[in-house]
């Protein structure tokens, strides 16, 4: 037979009170916000202890640089590049939704000189001979009666894409990405102060080589010039690209009696005829 127990009875808790319930929250809350405190502290001391990455900054300072120069609206640019003793130079003036270029480069019809407005959403181009069939795709028979005329090319037309790319300011301070591949910052000792962002020269989507420097002032992220060499097959490949005259007003109408890109019956220049 087994033993018996006499337990003694233990009577249930009272419940507690509301006030009592508060007060058991107010010290757990209590808790929990010291426990933050302390866990944002930790992840705050990790971050600062934390090496920097030189690479992420400087593309960092790429970026807040393309963000300025788009914030200013215009600017006046001169973008000046070799490539293999060749030279393709590009003066201009950018605006939100238009602006200006005067080109000149070596194509397979020898140096080309043409102008490029892009005004509400069209582009004007005028250009000399070998401009007029190495970039219209004009046939050179009739090159003649095209030379120093203002041609009218809309949206959709073969040439528009490539004569608009480039012109309006974000568009055209687009590009600091697809020349530089930056790699470290430093203070630069120039008045006013600046900020240089070295790095490599973009060749392809890829590759990359050289060197190259874009020039940032500091008190504005604006940026002042990208310079930068590589040696390529064949030679060099340069590029000098300067920046001023930011926030100023740039007019840019559309030319009188233009002619229209259709009337031409241009083909379609091959993509080896310049460059």
């Amino acid at each position: 037979m087994g033993h018996s127990y006499n337990w003694p009875y233990v009577p249930p808790k009272p419940r507690a009170t509301p006030e009592e319930r508060r007060k058991r929250t107010r010290k757990l809350l209590a808790f929990l916000g010291v426990f933050v405190v302390f866990l944002g502290v930790g992840i705050l001391i990790g971050a600062l202890i934390a090496p920097v990455n030189p690479t992420t900054t400087a593309e960092g300072l790429v970026s807040k640089t393309i963000s300025a120069a788009t914030q200013a609206r215009t600017y006046h640019y001169v973008d000046l590049a070799t490539l293999a003793g060749v030279s393709d130079n590009i003066t201009g003036d950018a605006s939100p939704h238009g602006g200006r270029q005067v080109i000149s480069q070596r194509c397979s019809g020898g140096m080309n000189v043409f102008d490029l407005r892009l005004v509400s959403g069209t582009v004007y181009f005028r250009g000399n001979a070998p401009a007029v069939v190495d970039q219209l795709g004009v046939a050179s028979t009739r090159a003649s009666t095209v030379v120093n005329k203002w041609v009218k090319v809309t949206k959709g037309e073969t040439p528009y894409t490539s004569f608009a790319d480039g012109i309006t300011t974000r568009s055209n301070i687009a590009q600091l990405k697809t020349t530089i591949v930056a790699a470290s910052s430093a203070a630069d000792p120039i008045t006013p102060p600046a900020t240089k962002v070295s790095g490599y020269l973009r060749l392809s989507k890829k590759a990359s080589a050289g060197t190259a420097a874009l020039l940032i002032t500091t008190s504005t992220s604006l940026p002042r010039s990208l310079t930068g060499t590589a040696k390529i097959t064949g030679g060099h490949y340069t590029v000098s690209w300067t920046f001023s005259h930011f926030h100023e007003h740039v007019n840019v109408t559309a030319p009188a009696s233009p002619v229209a890109y259709t009337s031409l019956h241009a083909r379609t220049p091959p993509k080896t005829a310049c460059g």
